[in-house]
């Protein structure tokens, strides 16, 4: 089938709810992208979202290495490093030398840590109760099943997302210039 994505896209029964979803899904990812990016606008020793959920993760396999804590929350090495450093500075959490290996590191949480994480989790969970109030059990267990889904999508790590250069996508022009005819000028026209 040739066309536009939006095109193949409505040509499927069912497309309105599925982009119904799509747009559902989208608020709700620049919602969450916002809160934790309000992060960086915090004084220290107040706590963000991104630092909460590491926390909140923290709490159920604690005591841990920082990085088998890495690989639970999905972070690289280098920003648990800075993130386990600010929050031990803050006294979220501390680190101790392992009691079976003295080379590896363990990190808990403190008990200054634990109430925070804990009024946290009583705070997200009262909003939840509050937005979801009246939904009943099967329309829950089948947005679970579409939200599963829709995480399959963006989890793949080995799926082959178009870039520049494949598909048939053009690389960015040698001479600075843009060659794609339907990049509008200033004018408003397109080109070509």
């Amino acid at each position: 089938m040739t066309g536009t994505a939006d095109e193949k896209f409505q040509a499927h029964d069912g497309w309105q709810g599925r982009a119904e979803v799509g747009a559902a899904f989208i608020e709700a990812d620049r919602n969450l992208r916002r809160l934790r990016g309000r992060d960086s606008q915090l004084p220290p020793g107040h706590l963000g979202h991104s630092r909460f959920e590491l926390l909140d993760i923290l709490r159920e396999i604690q005591p841990t290495s920082a990085r088998d804590l890495a690989r639970a929350a999905g972070f690289t090495a280098p920003t648990i490093s800075r993130m386990l450093e600010a929050l031990e500075a803050d006294d979220f959490v501390f680190r101790a030398k392992s009691q079976s290996d003295g080379r590896i590191a363990t990190v808990a949480l403190t008990g200054r840590g634990l109430d925070l994480v804990e009024a946290r989790r009583e705070f997200w969970g009262e909003r939840w109760l509050e937005s979801l109030a009246g939904v009943d059990a099967a329309e829950l267990a089948s947005a679970a099943k579409v939200l599963r889904r829709i995480a399959a999508v963006f989890g793949d790590p080995d799926a082959d997302v178009p870039q520049p250069g494949s598909r048939g996508i053009p690389s960015a022009s040698s001479n600075g210039t843009r060659a794609d005819p339907a990049v509008p000028t200033s004018s408003g026209d397109r080109r070509g």
